[in-house]
């Protein structure tokens, strides 16, 4: 065992500075406990057959585990490098995973595929009000299915003190399709083909796009403004100066599949479709950890049948062993971060003898 502490700190390339700034962002998320696990092991694997070396292997497993602790929660998170961007990457996965909400945790039963509201124009239906004020740079992307083409609805909504005004809002309006309202309220629509179709719809500052590709009917361009109310969901409200807007109009008879917002490269918000442990629907926020209910009296948002990944989880890798632990796999035991769709991975595991004479499975 070797006690002097530049000796580690040498081998794996790594400052005291570095360690204080990964266990402060482990801790990022409300831990209150994290540590940092530095491996540097190597091995030689040979199988004999009569005698013989018929084969041989040799592994290194190098890296940074990190775990975080926020109650009974763990969260951990490995590195296959002491690179520092690997290295932070791990730490904020250990963060997020540990904190996975102690609502995320807590609260959430289950996601589901949509949830879907009831509205109709002007009888009330469900709406939620968000945490989040866009600004004129803001781009919103929405996934949603209009249930009937024939009454306007609201998809989103932000507006300052008068309809036409610092307003960041988009519409379905009846019979003719959605509005994007960019600081203006122009006649220019974007055309649905059918109703329950699930579509995308992206708006920006430069225009509208329907399952990417850029409307040619919506012409807007960036401008300078901030909309002074908070932004509403399935619903709109009269330009009304108040933290807690009520919805007044456009209720939307709409199914959510996700909901995202970006000021510039930073993602705000991350809505989620989900059914809580009381059995209620709701949209989660993997962003900041928060569940929005419905806010309309006496109504309540109906939740798909189908339930979809849990986005922690499924946003990891988590390599797990019966015996717990046995040998050593590569990736290491624990949670691999940084995965990207359709990514391969090279994965070993140890040799599993399932019975005395140590017949190889």
């Amino acid at each position: 065992m070797i006690y002097d502490k530049q000796y580690y700190l040498d081998t794996f390339k790594i400052t005291k500075e570095q360690l204080d700034v990964l266990i402060a962002t482990a801790l990022g998320e409300g831990g209150s406990y994290a540590d940092l696990f530095f491996e540097n092991t190597s091995s030689t694997d040979l199988m004999l057959r009569d005698g013989a070396v018929a084969s041989g292997g040799f592994n290194v497993d190098y890296g940074v585990g990190v775990r975080t602790l926020l109650g009974e929660k763990t969260g951990y998170a490995y590195a296959e490098s002491t690179d520092p961007a690997a290295m932070r990457a791990a730490a904020l996965s250990a963060a997020a995973i540990g904190a996975a909400g102690a609502v995320h945790a807590a609260s959430i039963a289950r996601f589901v595929q949509y949830i879907e509201s009831d509205g109709n124009n002007n009888t009330p239906g469900e709406y939620v009000l968000l945490d989040y004020t866009p600004s004129s740079s803001s781009v919103v992307e929405a996934e949603f299915a209009i249930r009937n083409l024939n009454a306007s609805h609201g998809v989103f909504c932000a507006r300052g003190d008068a309809p036409e005004n610092d307003t960041f809002t988009l519409f379905y309006i009846s019979g003719k399709g959605c509005r994007w309202d960019y600081n203006r309220t122009a006649a220019e629509y974007q055309k649905f083909a059918k109703a329950d179709t699930r579509y995308k719809v992206r708006c920006t500052p430069e225009g509208l796009w329907l399952d990417g590709v850029k409307s040619a009917s919506i012409n807007v361009s960036p401008l300078s403004y901030t909309p002074a109310n908070k932004m509403m969901l399935f619903a709109s409200y009269t330009c009304q100066p108040s933290e807690t807007p009520a919805a007044t109009g456009n209720s939307a008879k709409m199914r959510l599949y996700s909901f995202k917002a970006w000021d510039g490269d930073t993602l705000r918000v991350n809505l989620l479709p989900c059914v809580d442990s009381t059995g209620a629907a709701a949209l989660y926020d993997a962003v900041t950890d928060a569940l929005y209910h419905n806010l309309q009296a006496n109504k309540a948002f109906t939740a798909s049948a189908t339930e979809a990944a849990d986005p922690i989880l499924s946003s990891v890798l988590r390599v797990a062993g019966s015996p717990d632990a046995y040998g050593e796999p590569s990736p290491a035991y624990g949670y691999v971060t940084g995965l990207t769709d359709g990514e391969t991975r090279t994965v070993s595991a140890p040799a599993v003898y399932t019975n005395a004479a140590g017949t190889v499975a």
